[in-house]
């Protein structure tokens, strides 16, 4: 999506611009480091990119971005060497994005808004890495004046893990699935605007296992298909394999 690009460049700005050399007028001690008001220029222009302050070489307080075209970017609140607050903005100032970096890297909870100032985004970090439940919204509804979920995904340690759900514009359910180590793992489905269920099938590890069913909109089967580690069996093969699931099957039950 745009704005992660977005996010992404802006943090490139915040934590790796202050190593490049300084603009007119700015100090640095008899050790190099970056003393007081600093203001810095986009390459090759007399266009502020950013002005702050900085104590040794480190940040402090708050810290203006601009686009070349003059309008402000973003703003961070550094607290410490450690925390530091961001807003990002769109170009006609609405905001962007918002949240927390931790040691460089994006923590707790960030949000991001499209340029009308409605909620797109709500996603949750932990040492830089998605970590818990992350929503795309709808833009809200101006009758009602309610946002609406879009898609809702968890994660773990920067990989999809656990319950994925995905909504039509009216709050139904489109589809649902879950994710176990960044992969589809189980049972997953898509279904109608109805409610009607439209496919239905398994994952094993990121492939598809077992019987996919296809329905019509009036809840009737179109067609059934049968995948073994991701590849489509059927006939005499598909008959034989069968088989010899249901002689495993029993198998089994005779040792229990």
């Amino acid at each position: 999506m745009k704005w992660i690009v977005l996010v992404v460049q802006f943090l490139l700005i915040t934590f790796l611009s202050f190593s490049q050399p300084q603009g007119d007028g700015n100090k640095l001690d008899s050790k190099g480091r970056k003393h007081g008001k600093w203001v810095k220029f986009h390459e090759g222009t007399k266009k502020k990119r950013y002005v702050g302050t900085f104590n040794n070489d480190i940040p402090i307080g708050k810290f203006t971005y601009y686009y070349i075209t003059g309008e402000v970017s973003a703003v961070t609140e550094f607290f410490n060497e450690i925390t530091a607050y961001t807003r990002m903005y769109h170009v006609n100032g609405k905001v962007m994005a918002a949240g927390k970096y931790t040691n460089q890297e994006k923590d707790s909870t960030w949000l991001s808004f499209n340029d009308r100032k409605e909620i797109i985004g709500k996603e949750n970090y932990v040492a830089g890495k998605l970590n818990g439940e992350s929503i795309v919204y709808y833009p809200s509804d101006p009758s009602k004046g309610k946002v609406k979920r879009y898609e809702i995904t968890n994660y773990k340690a920067g990989l999809k893990h656990g319950k994925w759900i995905q909504f039509y514009d009216s709050g139904q359910t489109k589809a649902e699935g879950v994710y176990k180590d960044g992969n589809l793992d189980g049972r997953v489905k898509w279904l109608y605007a109805s409610g009607k269920i439209e496919i239905e099938g398994y994952y094993k590890h990121a492939v598809k296992n077992g019987f996919w069913k296809y329905y019509e909109n009036d809840g009737e089967l179109r067609r059934k298909v049968y995948y073994k580690n991701g590849s489509v069996i059927e006939g005499d093969v598909l008959e034989k394999y069968i088989e010899e699931l249901k002689k495993a099957k029993a198998a089994q039950k005779t040792k229990l």
